[in-house]
């Protein structure tokens, strides 16, 4: 399944690979808890760092963005493009995200409208996805697997699509351990019904889960296993021209993250999380990836450079046009 831009079209003008925000929610969460418990005057400190300017509001809570990200790669030979949806975006699945987001503890609220409001504005339907990476399965990113229409049906977010996961994020959910429920709540479920509805579609057809370190999607796209964050967690290459770009939650959220020892405070492994953003930082200073933080209300974007004995970010321009 692909997608054929309308020949007027700015796609259809511009053939290339491109990356594209879906913003799926906008909420703010407690700096305590955005810094790993940092003092105060560090945090505010951290905080200024970002895009936004304004800092954390009187009740010390920070602006914050929740985004699936799109990628379009020209790779037909009639112009039409291969569509890839990186991350399905947060929802309802733990009380510290309830309230900030307005959603109610005691009913579920689902955000997955929005990921197919936002795919329709560049004219993609839902069933014309081909994949979807799900780089964790946190209820950070990883939420919405499941849509739920006006007559209560529930049925895949996109129902032809290929979902792609790392063995270790796949088996440490379904295994349920208690010391992953928070980080996972309400994934299990999701990702059961997932696979049923898929298997129900063709007895064939199931989640593809990878074990290798790489997973490459064409030519332009792979999939690589960095742990850290959570287990599986991985990061997603897409090559754009001459660059390429890393999307990686492993700088959740904001630019102020990139030091591999400021985290969320919700990680699953602090320890584990200091050694995957410190290799990758390193992985990307030394090939001049540039980078992007995803969940940063400015989508800061730049180049991995030295400063200080760690690492400091050359910003760049607006990237994604």
């Amino acid at each position: 399944m692909v997608h054929k831009p309308g020949p007027s079209s700015e796609l259809a003008r511009d053939p290339r690979v491109r990356v594209e925000p879906l913003k799926v929610a906008e909420f703010k969460l407690d700096c305590g808890i955005l810094y790993g418990g940092a003092v105060r005057d560090v945090r505010k400190d951290l905080y200024l760092e970002t895009s936004d300017s304004k800092g954390p509001d009187r009740s010390d809570r920070a602006r914050l963005i929740s985004n699936s990200w799109l990628v379009l790669v020209p790779d037909q030979p009639d112009g039409s493009y291969s569509v890839i949806l990186v991350g399905t975006g947060i929802a309802d699945r733990d009380p510290v995200f309830t309230s900030a987001l307005g959603m109610s503890t005691n009913s579920r609220t689902d955000t997955s409208g929005r990921v197919d409001a936002t795919l329709k504005k560049f004219g993609i339907k839902r069933d014309s996805v081909d994949q979807v990476i799900l780089p964790s399965l946190d209820f950070l990113s990883s939420a919405n697997l499941i849509l739920q229409d006006n007559r209560g049906d529930r049925e895949p977010i996109c129902g032809n699509a290929e979902y792609v996961i790392h063995r270790a994020e796949y088996d440490t959910v379904m295994a349920a351990r208690k010391s992953t429920t928070d980080l996972y709540r309400g994934t299990k479920s999701e990702l059961s019904l997932l696979q049923s509805r898929l298997r129900l579609q063709n007895p064939k057809r199931d989640i593809t889960v990878f074990d290798s370190p790489e997973f490459k999607i064409g030519e332009f796209v792979r999939v690589v296993h960095h742990g850290g964050a959570t287990p599986g967690y991985c990061s997603v290459y897409v090559t754009i021209n001459s660059e390429t770009l890393v999307l990686s939650n492993l700088f959740f959220p904001t630019v102020s993250h990139m030091n591999p020892g400021v985290q969320i405070g919700i990680g699953y492994s602090r320890h584990e999380t200091f050694e995957a953003k410190e290799n990758l930082l390193e992985e990307c200073w030394k090939n001049q990836y540039i980078v992007l933080f995803p969940h940063d209300p400015g989508l800061t974007a730049g180049y991995v450079q030295p400063s200080r004995g760690g690492y400091a970010l050359e910003k760049v321009g607006d990237i994604l046009h």
